[in-house]
């Protein structure tokens, strides 16, 4: 399942996922990408399972590419999608310390490229 993000600029946040080979594990996701909208569709095999927030502006052009397209109420992450994963991860163990979390961003942001580099 390729899954996108509307990550600005044209480019979309792009991840594959997989079911885990215990099911009882969900599912695998792999590490994200920063790539062009057009890329991103260009690259996908005929036939991909896509979904993903990206599908409100990308859902015409990637039918016309042949994907197979999640329903649109799939599209957007649910709250409660959310809670049942953070409650597996709590059920095996796997915690994380709020306190270290940070923001994983695949690009500096329009600031941090503006700001002018030390001579």
């Amino acid at each position: 399942l390729a899954i996108a993000f509307d990550a600005g600029r044209g480019e979309v946040s792009a991840v594959w996922a997989s079911p885990a080979a215990d099911a009882a594990s969900g599912w695998t996701i792999g590490p994200p990408t920063l790539v062009t909208a057009a890329a991103w569709i260009g690259a996908l095999p005929p036939g991909s399972r896509i979904t993903g927030p990206a599908l409100e502006t990308l859902a015409a052009c990637a039918e016309e590419h042949g994907m197979a397209i999640a329903p649109r109420h799939a599209w957007l992450p649910a709250a409660i999608d959310a809670a049942a994963i953070a409650g597996l991860r709590a059920g095996s163990g796997d915690v994380d310390d709020p306190r270290t979390l940070v923001p994983d961003y695949l690009r500096p942001s329009y600031a941090e490229e503006r700001q002018p580099r030390p001579q």
